[in-house]
């Protein structure tokens, strides 16, 4: 069934992750690549119209665009990933596309509180304890250093493949002082 979600890419953790994403993410399998998901699952491809589009770009906007690391591993119960810190424009990001659009809650409304996070792998606790120590032995002790200035929703219509569909710019930082 042809899907849409929202991402943030993050290209600079690509390169300590992405063997492990390969064999134990289903989704990097899919052409996703490393991202902290902003809303899944999202509307249907063809309801994606131009007032849709205006309002995720209008969400985009509000938040400016920002720097952050990911240094730190933790687990969900079957998922080894990094925390992006800070997390809180991520989280103004979910809050804000979920206030726009209300009936599409983040993870089908699943988890009380969504938490933005990198999955890295996932596996049974043997696995994610193997994977955990060889992270922290490849990252650099201060963590890898990202930013974000953008949105994208992307679309598998055709199939299993996600492509982007669209990309929104996010905010100007403030400036200076």
């Amino acid at each position: 069934m042809p899907e849409t979600a929202l991402i943030c890419r993050i290209p600079e953790i690509e390169a300590y992750i992405a063997r492990y994403r390969d064999r134990y993410d289903p989704s990097a399998r899919r052409n996703v690549p490393a991202h902290v998901t902003i809303l899944y699952p999202f509307m249907a491809p063809e309801l994606v119209d131009a007032e849709v589009l205006a309002t995720l770009r209008d969400v985009a906007a509000a938040v400016p665009g920002f720097s952050y690391r990911l240094a730190k591993t933790a687990r969900f119960p079957v998922a080894l990933y990094l925390e992006p810190d800070p997390g809180r424009h991520f989280s103004a990001l979910i809050d804000g596309v979920h206030r726009a659009f209300p009936d599409y809650p983040p993870f089908a409304g699943k988890f009380a509180t969504v938490v933005p996070h990198v999955t890295v792998a996932h596996g049974d606790e043997p696995l994610l304890c193997e994977i955990e120590v060889e992270l922290k032995i490849a990252l650099p002790a201060a963590g890898v250093a990202a930013r974000c200035n953008d949105l994208v929703l992307i679309e598998n219509t055709r199939g299993q493949w996600w492509e982007p569909m669209q990309t929104f710019a996010l905010g100007a930082p403030p400036a200076p002082v």
